[in-house]
């Protein structure tokens, strides 16, 4: 019971020396209650929360005491009042009293919110030290009294229920888009509705009195604080910022702080069910990335050289790497932007021009797509790739290289990207960076030789857009090198795949004294360094047109006094023979004889 004053001694006599002068207000004698839990009366004169808008019923009593009252039937109007403001809330209603305990009940629908609430009466009355208070009819006096112990003088005198209360809005309202930007403000409607669902008037607090808690959907993903400030203003929030800085399908609740509610004057007699205004919910909707951030570009020829061989096979490719990252408004990353919560398939687009028209090649080939040389790269990076929001991409590049067509060298400009997800969320930096790329080939010859092994010297070129050059920048087996080799002749193979300097070196020994011995050798290279006009390398198919092959002659010493070391050279399905020999003749004529060189 919050403002109560014993005004009686136990001989129920008015003692004035606990008179409570609040405003020069009086309580005791008259007062008010209401029928909460239905256990209120003269000995429980607590009045509970009220809500705006909906009809409360109150008691309104004269509690008799040891002072006389006049012989004709006194009146007391009462009404309830503001205690803040010291508006009036209602009509003036009036109660007459005699002698005896006097109550009537009295019905009220209050149309806006208050928080401390009284009902006071005013009375007509004398008073004296000694006698106490005398009433009258409320006709008797014509205005107020200086103090509440003026004497006498008929006047009018002011006294309060010993109770306050408040009367606040039924419930929160609050609706939401079906999507929001994370860290960005959110869209939303804030109300402070009545007993009519009508937004409730002089309902005007801050959000420093309001909660709004933030529940996520999926269980395995990161719950953040929703930042905001608002001031309701009549019942609707005029919000200046409320902003969820992660990604999420998300509902907030509204409801007031504990310790902070509207009808905190009532803590002490009425629940906490009635007390609070009821909270809402609302329904899920998602928070997005606001946008994404493309960082640490980079575009690498292969192997970090200055040159990449043009490929079907993107083992050997150019790379774009780059890392996409999803941000809030706030440029922070939104850590449940992962696959286990809220990323999403997202759409990327690469623009690129070239020092060429591309002659003889047809689509750009990367391991996500293959595209229309003319047109952009454009391929869909799965939601999977995203970890604590970021995505690392390692953008393999090379183009649908013909075995049998050549390309002149060209540099493949990379100028910008641009990606969406599903959800509309963009993303876009420059890139300008450069890919060389280069058609390659293997040369070789065939070979006859007198000694026991050969030596097949392989060469690996490249086209400069005019004629076959040794590529010297291909000074490692990882740009390609025979790397396997199989016959059908009975023979020893060695290959060097350390020392390659443009050039690799294979020796072939047969495993057989058998002379002339002739060994077809299959070499076994990547696709990127077959040139032939019949087809692309298959080193299973014994079709040496789909693969290079290489003859090789061990012709051996002839038994005929003579002996010689040379070569059977094929180049272009031309032969050339070039043998050194040292020979023995009989020159019948001077009898001597002759070295030749043959």
């Amino acid at each position: 019971m919050d403002g109560d004053a014993n005004l009686y001694d136990s001989k129920c006599s008015l003692n004035t020396s606990s008179i409570n002068n609040d405003e020069g207000l009086l309580s005791g004698f008259l007062d008010s209650w209401d029928d909460y839990n239905s256990s209120r009366g003269i000995n429980d004169r607590n009045i509970s929360t009220k809500i705006v808008n909906k009809p409360f019923n109150l008691t309104i009593a004269y509690i008799p005491t040891g002072y006389a009252v006049n012989t004709s039937s006194a009146t007391v109007k009462y009404y309830l009042k503001d205690m803040n403001s010291s508006d009036i809330l209602s009509t003036k209603s009036t109660l007459t009293i005699s002698s005896v305990y006097t109550e009537t009940t009295k019905a009220y629908t209050i149309d806006k919110a208050y928080q401390n609430v009284k009902v006071e009466f005013k009375v007509c009355a004398d008073y004296n030290t000694s006698t106490g208070y005398r009433l009258y009819p409320q006709e008797n006096c014509s205005s107020d009294c200086s103090s509440p112990t003026e004497e006498n003088n008929i006047c009018f005198r002011y006294f309060q229920s010993t109770d306050a209360f408040a009367i606040r809005p039924d419930k929160f309202s609050i609706t939401t888009p079906t999507t929001a930007r994370a860290d960005k403000n959110i869209s939303l409607t804030i109300k402070a509705l009545d007993y009519n669902n009508n937004v409730t008037n002089d309902y005007n607090i801050s959000s420093d009195f309001i909660d709004i808690e933030v529940n996520e959907m999926n269980p395995l993903c990161n719950i953040e604080n929703l930042n905001y400030k608002f001031d309701f203003e009549n019942g609707i929030a005029n919000i200046k910022y409320l902003k969820y800085p992660e990604v999420g399908d998300i509902n907030l609740t509204i409801s007031e702080k504990n310790g902070y509610e509207f009808a905190k004057i009532d803590e002490d007699d009425t629940n906490d069910t009635d007390r609070f205004i009821t909270s809402n919910s609302t329904n899920y909707f998602r928070v997005l990335p606001d946008h994404f951030a493309i960082s640490s570009i980079n575009v690498n020829n292969f192997n970090n050289s200055s040159f990449t061989y043009l490929s079907n096979d993107l083992n050997m490719s150019g790379e774009l790497n780059l890392t996409i990252i999803a941000k809030n408004d706030s440029n922070n990353t939104t850590l449940n932007y992962n696959s286990n919560c809220y990323s999403k398939n997202i759409d990327i687009n690469i623009t690129y021009t070239s020092t060429t028209t591309m002659d003889n090649l047809n689509n750009i080939l990367t391991q996500y797509s293959t595209n229309n040389k003319n047109l952009p790269i454009s391929f869909r990076l799965d939601e999977n790739n995203f970890t604590n929001g970021k995505a690392i991409l390692n953008l393999k590049i090379n183009f649908d290289r013909n075995s049998s067509k050549i390309v002149n060298p060209f540099i493949l400009t990379l100028n910008d990207i641009n990606l969406t997800d599903e959800n509309e969320t963009n993303g876009s930096n420059t890139i300008n960076q450069n890919l060389n790329f280069v058609y390659g080939r293997i040369f070789t010859k065939d070979i006859s030789t007198i000694e026991n092994s050969a030596n097949l010297n392989i060469i690996f070129q490249k086209f400069n857009g005019i004629e076959w050059i040794k590529n010297t920048l291909h000074n490692n087996k990882i740009y390609g090198d025979v790397n396997n080799t199989f016959t059908y002749s009975d023979v020893t193979i060695s290959l060097n795949e350390t020392n390659i300097n443009a050039e690799q070196n294979i020796t072939i020994t047969p495993n057989t004294n058998t002379r002339p011995y002739k060994v077809k050798l299959h070499l076994n290279i990547p696709n990127w360094l077959w040139y032939s006009k019949y087809g692309i390398p298959s080193p299973t198919n014994t079709n040496c047109l789909t693969h290079p092959c290489v003859n090789i002659l061990f012709k051996g010493i002839s038994s005929k006094n003579w002996a010689g070391k040379g070569t059977n050279e094929k180049e272009n399905n031309t032969i050339t023979n070039t043998i050194n020999s040292n020979i023995k003749q009989n020159n019948k004529k001077n009898n001597i004889y002759h070295k030749l060189w043959w």
